[in-house]
């Protein structure tokens, strides 16, 4: 496969633009936060059994 237009872009981006602009996307989508609390390792077996069923 041949490239038609060898010229430069008037716009360079380099790589570390690019890393840059991957990081600020993964931190725009950010996880809402858990609906409930779990303190104890009893209370999140309840959680993970109810979550089977």
């Amino acid at each position: 496969m041949l490239t038609k237009n060898l010229s430069t872009s008037k716009i360079q981006i380099t790589a570390e633009q690019l890393l840059r602009e991957a990081k600020e996307r993964d931190l725009e989508i950010l996880p809402p936060p858990p609906k409930q609390k779990i303190s104890d390792p009893e209370e999140l077996a309840e959680y993970q059994l109810r979550k089977r069923k």
